[in-house]
């Protein structure tokens, strides 16, 4: 196992920018390989699995594999026990897993969403131990889309465009960035 540095064990992406999340995703699970070779990968399918089973899977050590990367997709349709159970994961986490949790939801003017709320992330983003990586990506309003591209293309694609080039692109297919 080649370790840089010590990668955090909690990784909150929040936000309803579908594209940047899936973009930081990508970079977490990157990040994870290049650190610690192979890891297994394990989703949240909440029409197949029951949540505390989950929440067991990630609490009990594996036989085989070293490190184990477990994803939480739409953390805001779990049930407010499921949410108290997963934040008290959180505070102790195990030391071969590695949690990606996904919260899509609107903060509806306040500083953070319920969910959010819920999963102390404010707490957490606050801490100076590096256990929790919390990333936000706020969907831009349709006047901004343009600037949004400016920026975002080079990270999606290793490419640049210009404003100009943006704003054009916009006026043909339209500002939705999840299209």
């Amino acid at each position: 196992m080649s370790q840089n540095k010590e990668l955090p064990h909690i990784y909150i992406l929040t936000g309803d920018d579908t594209v940047g999340r899936e973009r930081a995703r990508q970079k977490v699970m990157s990040s994870l390989v290049a650190s610690y070779g192979e890891v297994t990968i394990e989703r949240y399918d909440q029409s197949a699995v029951d949540f505390i089973d989950f929440i067991e899977r990630i609490l009990t050590p594996s036989l085989f594999q070293e490190n184990r990367v477990f994803i939480i997709n739409q953390a805001q349709n779990l049930s407010d026990s499921a949410l108290k159970t997963l934040s008290g994961l959180l505070d102790t986490p195990p030391p071969d897993a590695f949690i990606i949790i996904e919260i899509d939801e609107e903060k509806k003017g306040k500083s953070e969403s319920k969910t959010a709320k819920k999963l102390n992330v404010e707490k957490r983003a606050a801490l100076k131990d590096g256990s929790c990586a919390v990333m936000d990506f706020p969907k831009p309003p349709e006047y901004k889309t343009g600037q949004w591209l400016v920026t975002q293309v080079p990270l999606f694609f290793e490419r640049t465009i210009t404003k100009a080039d943006a704003d054009y692109l916009i006026d043909l297919v339209g500002s939705d960035i999840d299209a």
